[in-house]
């Protein structure tokens, strides 16, 4: 269970870092 909420939240992180840097 912990795995996986540690993956969902990678890839959000990873998810928001790529549109941050899409944005600019």
């Amino acid at each position: 269970m912990c795995f996986v909420f540690t993956l969902v939240s990678l890839c959000l992180l990873l998810h928001f870092v790529y549109r941050s840097e899409t944005i600019q």
